[in-house]
């Protein structure tokens, strides 16, 4: 074949190349915006062309907006997605792990359309103060989106990506009533990011005991409240020599790994390795007068994720409190 025909032939698939793009940019970028307000999102969402080249699987543009309502006179923010330049790389890339991984970035930016809410309330603010939030807030989301990819390796790394969803949970239940605690009659509080933790009672003759849980995240996070006047006769053992110690309870046998005094009774920490089920059970147990908190968490045996998981584990034990109301 002569390099004239060739050069022909090359230059009729570029022609037929841009006619095919053209059609693209014009459904893509230079389409006009669609913005969807917050939902939880599918597929069809992502209506824009694929940006070319790029390595993600995904990406989702949204951004906090004001509105302003002439019956209560005040400004309200909300959150949307432009559909239309939000957009899918090919079908085999997709995977329910990532829409998730977007939709925790649209969560974000409802967290700071909320945010944005909860600081209009407070104030009596000018139109051109209003402008100013809004713009500050806009810079806050950018840089927790930012975060968010950079720890998590865009969803990549799946213990840090299932800590991002409990921080975000966390964030967006903040603004809820009553802020994700679980409350029990004699006034302890347990934070979860969700309120719809399943509950179960039972005895057994000698103990009474309440077991709440939620199972998210790859994990099952719960609390158990042991209510005997017995417990009150358990003493706290001695340690022995190798620091080790055993608890032994009518309920259960307990070793310490490790352990953590405080102003109770005594709180002990305890991690064990489900070697059959390949998961890490982390305990904290704590003794009350005529009562005994077990604080459980159980995740996957993975070293790459655990990380993240522990994450979890520590904002998770470190929100119980007993709370001291006076009568």
């Amino acid at each position: 074949m002569s390099n004239f025909l060739k050069y022909k032939l090359t230059a009729i698939v570029c022609s037929l190349t841009v006619l095919v793009m053209i059609p693209l940019f014009n459904s893509s970028f230079n389409a006009p915006e669609s913005w969807e307000r917050w939902k939880i999102l599918t597929w069809d969402d992502f209506r824009g062309v694929a940006k070319p080249f790029s390595k993600w699987g995904a990406v989702i543009r949204s951004d906090v907006f004001l509105e302003y309502d002439s019956l209560e006179n005040q400004y309200r923010a909300y959150s949307a997605m432009d559909q239309n330049h939000s957009w899918k790389s090919r079908p085999r890339d997709l995977s329910d792990y990532l829409l998730n991984h977007e939709q925790y970035h649209f969560h974000i930016t409802e967290y700071f359309s909320r945010k944005m809410n909860s600081i209009l309330r407070k104030g009596n603010y000018e139109e051109h103060e209003v402008a100013g939030l809004l713009e500050k807030i806009q810079r806050e989301k950018d840089q927790l989106q930012s975060q968010y990819d950079e720890e998590g390796d865009h969803g990549l790394n799946w213990g840090v990506q299932r800590y991002w969803e409990y921080k975000i949970d966390s964030l967006l239940s903040s603004f809820r009533g009553i802020g994700g605690k679980l409350v029990d009659e004699k006034d302890i509080k347990i934070y979860l990011p969700y309120t719809d933790a399943k509950k179960r009672k039972w005895k057994n003759g000698v103990y009474d005991m309440d077991w709440y849980w939620l199972e998210k995240y790859d994990m099952m996070l719960s609390l158990s409240i042991i209510k005997s006047e017995a417990i009150s006769t358990i003493e706290k053992p001695k340690e022995p020599e190798d620091g080790v110690e055993m608890y032994n309870y009518a309920w259960d046998s307990l070793v310490v790994l490790s352990k953590k005094d405080d102003s109770l009774a005594f709180s002990k920490r305890v991690t064990a390795v489900d070697t059959l089920d390949h998961n890490i059970i982390e305990d904290l147990w704590i003794k009350e007068e005529g009562r005994m908190y077990r604080l459980s968490a159980e995740y996957p045996i993975r070293a790459d994720a655990q990380k993240g998981f522990l994450r979890i584990v520590n904002s998770y034990f470190n929100s119980f409190e007993i709370v001291q109301n006076e009568r």
